[in-house]
């Protein structure tokens, strides 16, 4: 990925509205999975696809789904591209501790569903030196057997 193009073309990502979103995504059926081909930025399969599709320059809108990640009941894994600070973040669901306020997702506690709160920090890399697919998947087991 080129991360100068991938920040160019996210510079021209819009965030939708709950009217915009609401308007397009009120059907049901086969229409859904028309809309998902068409839209697949919207899709909540799409995850970490949505990468290379705003690398393409193929992605103009988004739905903000910040608030799932004060679910951890439901929301198993959320990942962070911090570009400011230049790290990628996973952070684990199924979370029963409370978040402190140096929790990046703290201040979302009012949409948490008790005993369960908001996703938490597993692991944290820096951008510049990204682990390899079998290191990422270790690093991540680990967290989980604790």
């Amino acid at each position: 990925m080129d991360e100068k193009i991938f920040l160019n073309n996210l510079v021209n990502v819009r965030e939708m509205n709950d009217k915009e979103y609401n308007t397009l995504f009120w059907f049901t059926g086969d229409r859904v999975n028309a809309l998902r081909e068409l839209f697949p930025e919207f899709d909540r399969d799409t995850s970490a696809d949505i990468l290379p599709i705003i690398q393409r320059g193929n992605c103009f809108r988004i739905s903000n789904q910040l608030n799932f990640a004060a679910d951890s009941l439901f929301c198993e894994w959320a990942y962070v591209i911090d570009f400011d600070k230049r790290t990628f973040e996973v952070y684990q669901g199924f979370n029963k501790e409370p978040l402190t306020p140096e929790d990046r997702f703290y201040e979302l506690r009012e949409h948490e569903e008790l005993p369960y709160h908001g996703v938490k920090l597993a692991k944290s890399w820096s951008l510049d030196e990204l682990p390899t697919n079998e290191e990422f998947v270790s690093a991540l087991e680990k967290e989980d057997e604790e």
